[in-house]
């Protein structure tokens, strides 16, 4: 056998331990929501099947699912290419949160009847500035990694929340909307809102774009050889730097494209889910995006089955909740059912190479 077929064989078998270890995290979130879910009812049974039925039992819930899904999708996105590139970006809650509020100022701002810009034009500048501000953010900290040897995960994490009072306090005073009692920016004009694909749920077609977004980040990163070198630098640094290659800019670019990411995701949840800025309206979404990476290993063709998965999965124990009157939060839950699983079997992996 050849240096070359050893290899492949070797990945081959990572990658079915990889596949069989995002299995067990998803069996084990969709075992235990089922067995809170069943215990919390009077009627098992009957709860059971609607927990598993509901996100298809009409179209309202079905569009939300899906919807779900695409929001995780960026955020996942943004998280897998920090990964990839070697670092960790904890402040996907604060950089959602900070582009929302961005985008929904910029197209509540907006005039469309005055005729100076289309209504697409007006959608790109604010989903370029929602990108930009949270790419910002977060090449920020990858620079403060390079440069001054401060971990990424806090400087992300610190700064994530920190901003987050910051904008409900901007929310709750200058920039809440009086006309309603909802804690949010002003509306968003009817022209400047995503295309709706299946009323009266909130499916919008950022689903399509972010699954075409997978699918070019898949092409970049595997296709191409800048995204064959980012990965290198990601992976390998020493090996990396030894082939005259700069893992300091994968650093800073890796996490700049996550927080753009997240950026991303702001923006289509305010101008497709919420058609403003709510307060909060951020909460679960970061986690939830890092959830999604971590079970389809950061590799983006993996990320939306992971969330429509997930997606599926959220709908499902919220629909229950509101249809059976259960009084725990399913949904939290089964996050962390999923994270420890994930987590153990980092730990497993871990203890096997240091033995």
């Amino acid at each position: 056998m050849t240096f070359l077929s050893r290899l492949k064989t070797i990945h081959t078998k990572r990658a079915v331990r990889q596949l069989k270890s995002s299995l067990l995290a998803l069996g084990a979130g969709i075992g235990i929501s089922a067995a809170l879910v069943s215990l919390s009812s009077a009627h098992p049974m009957q709860t059971l099947a609607q927990f598993f039925s509901g996100p298809f039992s009409a179209p309202y819930y079905t569009g939300s699912m899906l919807n779900t899904a695409a929001l995780l999708a960026f955020g996942a996105l943004g998280a897998a290419c920090a990964i990839v590139s070697g670092s960790f970006n904890l402040g996907g809650e604060g950089q959602i949160y900070l582009s929302g509020f961005t985008a929904s100022l910029i197209l509540s701002a907006a005039t469309p009847a005055s005729g100076l810009l289309p209504a697409g034009c007006v959608l790109l500048i604010a989903a370029a500035a929602a990108f930009l501000v949270s790419g910002a953010i977060a090449a920020f900290c990858g620079m403060m990694k390079v440069y001054r040897n401060v971990s990424e995960l806090l400087s992300s994490f610190l700064l994530s929340a920190a901003s987050i009072p910051l904008i409900d306090a901007a929310i709750a005073g200058p920039f809440r909307d009086a006309a309603q009692n909802l804690l949010a920016t002003p509306r968003i004009a009817q022209e400047l809102r995503l295309t709706q694909l299946l009323p009266p749920s909130a499916l919008n077609i950022s689903f399509f774009a972010a699954a075409a977004l997978c699918i070019a980040c898949a092409l970049i990163l595997y296709r191409t050889q800048a995204g064959k070198r980012f990965r290198i630098c990601g992976s390998a640094q020493e090996f990396a730097r030894y082939s005259g290659l700069r893992p300091q800019r994968a650093v800073i670019a890796g996490m700049f494209i996550s927080g753009g990411m997240h950026g991303l995701a702001g923006f289509c949840a305010a101008a497709g889910t919420y058609y403003c800025c709510p307060q909060g309206f951020y909460a679960g979404m970061g986690w939830n995006a890092l959830t999604a990476a971590l079970i389809a290993r950061c590799h983006p063709l993996a990320i939306m089955p992971a969330c429509l998965v997930l997606g599926w999965l959220f709908s499902a124990a919220d629909k229950a909740i509101l249809t059976n009157n259960l009084t725990i939060d399913v949904t939290g839950i089964i996050q962390a059912a999923i994270l420890l699983c994930i987590s153990a079997q980092f730990i497993v992996r871990i203890k096997k190479e240091q033995s």
